[in-house]
Parts: structure tokens; sequence; C-alpha cells
């Protein structure tokens, strides 16, 4: 079994205190310890292959690049290593853009997981400045490494090469198994089965949550399209504009949508619309800087004095528990007194009516904002 394997393996044991740091230390010093064969197997994603991968230096976490390999001729390769995230195009552009001009650099992205912007049958990327990052799968990669094996006459080094070629091949299996399909009308999305047990057991269980999470908000971005202007920072959101992130909190899958409803210059600070599904409650959220104002905005938006209640309507969500909080006196649940929400416990919904009901409730607030800032007293 795929999850024996890997929690006999020493390498993957190692690992788990820092899942993607990790593999980005040991290329580094498969490439250090090896420049003649890893540099040479690298060098395959250069403009031009050098003459010679002698004096390959390697940096690391160096201006935010994973991994960064110099070669003597001057080429150089920039590597992105994703594996327990999914590859963000605004940040390929960012390093796309930062090394602009350089000459003969390439720019290499390793990634269990598919990018969702990458087009079917490619493996190419190409950014607005021109500059084409080049997509290696891990499953590629431990194809490509096991060539080396011939070349490391060093029974140890051999060795861990192997541990490390057969452990993420089994990263790559497993996420084969977990990938989520977006056009499932009839499965689950949260459910992984027994399985589950299987990689909590062998700590994996973090990994595969964050990465559905993670390829939702992908999801969904690709399906707002052209449709919305999209904030990078979230920090300097301007009224119109939408923000779309996910991660993991308190041992479980978040993801978080937010659409300014008024900007700085009405309150001095954004009113922030908001959908946010961590593990499987589903909440409608307000969010706002100022405490006084959220509870009051809240209370605006349930309770509207024409009667209209747009927001915090549960009617676009197929099932799912009672509304929460329930409790009388109690309208919402929140942080810190800026983060106020209702909320239902989904059992079961599918990928595709998952990410279409999220995308309705975006197009909702959109659509509304100019009744939601009638209701909410903002000014004209």
């Amino acid at each position: 079994m795929v999850a024996e394997s890997l929690g006999s393996s020493p390498l993957f044991n190692l690992s788990l205190s820092s899942k993607e740091l990790f593999h980005s230390n040991f290329l580094a010093w498969l490439c250090q310890a090896y420049p003649r064969s890893a540099g040479k197997l690298f060098s395959a994603y250069l403009p031009d292959r050098p003459g010679s991968c002698a004096g390959l230096r390697v940096l690391r976490e160096k201006n935010h690049i994973d991994l960064w390999l110099k070669y003597s001729d001057g080429s150089q390769l920039i590597i992105e290593n994703k594996v327990k995230s999914m590859p963000l195009h605004p940040q390929l552009e960012q390093y796309a853009a930062e090394h602009v001009g350089a000459p003969a650099t390439g720019f290499l992205l390793l990634s269990l997981e598919r990018p969702s912007f990458l087009a079917p049958g490619e493996n190419r990327i190409r950014m607005s400045n021109g500059v084409v990052w080049q997509c290696l799968s891990y499953r590629e990669l431990a194809d490509e490494l096991r060539k080396l094996l011939p070349d490391i006459h060093h029974g140890y080094h051999a060795g861990l090469l192997e541990d490390y070629c057969d452990f993420i091949d089994n990263l790559a299996v497993l996420q084969a198994r977990f990938s989520v399909n977006w056009g499932d009308a009839r499965g689950d999305f949260f459910e992984i089965g027994q399985d589950r047990e299987c990689l909590r057991e062998i700590r994996l269980h973090d990994l595969f949550d964050k990465l559905r999470y993670s390829g939702l908000a992908q999801h969904v971005i690709g399906l707002l399209g052209g449709e919305f202007t999209m904030c990078q920072d979230f920090k300097r959101i301007e009224a119109g504009e939408a923000f779309v992130t996910s991660g993991m909190t308190r041992g479980t899958g978040l993801f978080d949508f937010k659409y300014c409803l008024c900007g700085r210059k009405e309150f001095g600070y954004p009113v922030i619309l908001g959908l946010q599904l961590q593990g499987n409650d589903f909440r409608l959220v307000v969010e706002i800087e100022d405490r006084k104002q959220a509870a009051r905005i809240s209370q605006c938006l349930l309770r509207p004095d024409d009667g209209n209640r747009v927001w915090f309507d549960f009617r676009l969500l197929s099932g799912g528990s009672q509304e929460y909080p329930h409790k009388e006196g109690k309208d919402f649940n929140q942080y810190d007194g800026q983060f106020l929400y209702r909320s239902k416990r989904l059992d079961h919904i599918s990928p595709q009516l998952l990410a279409d009901t999220i995308v309705a409730y975006a197009k909702l607030a959109r659509d509304n904002a100019p009744l939601l800032r009638q209701q909410i007293g903002a000014p004209e």
C-alpha cells in the first residue's frame, strides 16, 4: 500500500517537519554533490545548455526563490517548488518580471499538483512579458532523477536518491487519488473515505486538505474570470474588487472569498462581504475593522429597513444544517468583533455545485452592491 510504503521511508519521515522546504533542500544537496549529473539534468530547462556543469552554484531561498542554479557560463535556472500548495499565476508573473531580460535564464516550475491555468496537454506557461515557465510534475521528476543512479557510486547517496524517487512517486500516486474533479456533479468535495485515517497515520491529511482547498480557490478564480477585478493584496483592496485565498486553520482546510462593498473613502476602512468555507462550515460574513460599525452594518444587512434581505440569505445554498447561531438573542458568531458571520454545516456537496454556489454568492454581492450600500447607509 502507498501509505505503508511512505511510512517506511526514512526520507519521507524526515520531510514531515517542512514538506516544501525539504524537497528544495534535497535537490540543492544533490546538485551541489553531483553537479555534473544533477546540474546536467536541470540544464535541459535552460534556453541553451552550458558546455560544462562544473562550478555550478546553488542558492536557496535567495530573493524568495526556492532554488536558483547558476552555471559557470552565466546561464541560470529559477526553480519554483510547489508541494503543499497550488502554483499561483501572479506569483509566477512576479518572479518572471524580476528576472526578465537576464541573459540565458530558464524558469522551471516543480509541482505536485498540475496548475489549473495550464492548458491540457501543455507543459509551458507563457507570462504576459513573454517569459515561459516550463512545468515538471513530481512524478516526471522521479523518472528523471532515477536516470542519475548509475552515476552515483557512493552507496549511501545512491540509496538516498532511490528512496527519494520512490517517496515522490508515492506522493504523486496519492495526489492523483485525491485530486478533485471540478466537473463532478455527483461526488462529495468533503469525502476522501477511509483513506483519511491512513493519511492521518502518516501525517499527510493536512497536505491533501490544503491542496483541495487551494484547488478550490484557483478554480473559483478561473470561474470568476474577467467578470471581477481581482485584488492581489487584501490590505489594498478597493470598492468593487474581489480577493480569493486559501490555507489551513485549526487543522482544517480554509477557502476565503472577499468582496469590497465600500472602500476607505466611505468609512475610512473597507466594508467586506465574505464567503468562507472552513472545513465543512459554510459562512456568510461581514468583515470591518471598526467593531461598532461591524456590529451595526451586520444588523443592517440581516434586518434591512426595506425588508429585502440580500446578504445573510442561504437560499442559494443547496442543503446544509440549520443556520448558526440559532440561540435566541444571538445573531452572529464572530472573531474579535470585526468578523461577524452566520453559517451552515455541509454534510455533502459535489465539487461542481460547491464552486458554482460560491460564484453565485460572489455575483450576488456584486450585482446588488447599490442596494447593499443603501441598506448600510453608505454615502452616495
